[in-house]
């Protein structure tokens, strides 16, 4: 699902159609529309975001199961 999840991310931060771009300046919290992918400092910042969002819920997983692994004398 990463092609997927780029997809997805493409449209979200697209600095047309951009849902992001619309959440934002219906807050007011920016007053022209971001071209997210454009220089590199915003770039970034988007990156990690997508990077974060689709690596977590996996981690979580990962660190529930580790959890349920440990013996119930261990535990108080």
């Amino acid at each position: 699902p990463t092609i997927v999840s780029a997809k997805m991310w493409q449209w979200m931060l697209s600095d047309q159609f951009g849902i992001i771009n619309v959440v934002l300046l219906n807050l007011g919290l920016i007053d022209s529309k971001i071209a997210w992918t454009a220089s590199a400092d915003t770039a970034m910042v988007a990156v990690l975001i997508v990077d974060i969002w689709k690596s977590t819920p996996f981690m979580a997983l990962l660190i529930l199961a580790a959890l349920q692994m440990l013996p119930r004398e261990i535990l108080e």
